[in-house]
């Protein structure tokens, strides 16, 4: 997956097949199980990954009172990564319309995230481990998007129509798509829900 912001437009290009890419991001079933969980999140100090320094965030969802094994969340609020997170934040809010479209609403847990990740940008998330920074120029190859440009409602459509099961129009006969869509939305833009009750501090 690659972020780029080209005047003044974050773009998101994802690259996948059937086994990787959209179909890793998300199924029905994780989904589903999504729905039934309830997240709890609590500050546990703070962490320097990459030059930043960080505040870490322990996740653990409950399911059915009975708690899963917590990842953590370590944000940065340096202004030198907020680009990075603000194309971040944008792509997590385009996850959105796929969830509601299996849960019928958006859980609690994609809000109690969404407050965490609003608070700076992910050094660390989970598995996943910001590894270096480099400020150089950007040439015209670098900033070559890989595919056609989708807008944000088609990309969301074709993400929601692979998580419930319908046909994707766009997708090759032999499971793989490679596509680029606008991320210019901001979490702001999303309904102001209040079913999250995770309060990160």
């Amino acid at each position: 997956m690659m972020f780029l912001t080209r005047d003044n437009v974050g773009y998101a290009a994802v690259e996948d097949g059937p086994n990787g890419g959209r179909d890793g991001m998300m199924n029905r079933a994780m989904i589903e199980r999504f729905a039934r969980q309830h997240a709890q999140i609590t500050r546990a100090g703070t962490e320097r990954i990459a030059g930043f320094t960080g505040d870490v965030y322990h996740v653990t969802l409950f399911e059915g009172g009975v708690p899963s094994p917590p990842f953590e969340i370590v944000v940065s609020a340096d202004p030198r990564l907020a680009p990075v997170g603000r194309e971040l934040l944008r792509f997590y809010a385009s996850l959105q319309a796929p969830i509601v479209a299996v849960a019928g609403t958006t859980p609690q847990p994609y809000f109690a995230i969404r407050e965490v990740l609003i608070l700076g940008t992910p050094l660390r998330f989970g598995g996943m481990r910001l590894e270096s920074l480099e400020d150089r120029p950007l040439t015209d190859a670098l900033a070559a998007l890989p595919g056609p440009v989708l807008s944000r409602e088609a990309f969301t459509a074709q993400l929601t129509a692979r998580v419930v099961g319908a046909d994707d129009p766009m997708e090759g006969k032999d499971g793989s798509y490679n596509g680029t869509y606008p991320a210019n939305a901001n979490a702001s833009d999303d309904p102001d829900e209040s079913a999250n009750d995770a309060n990160p501090e």
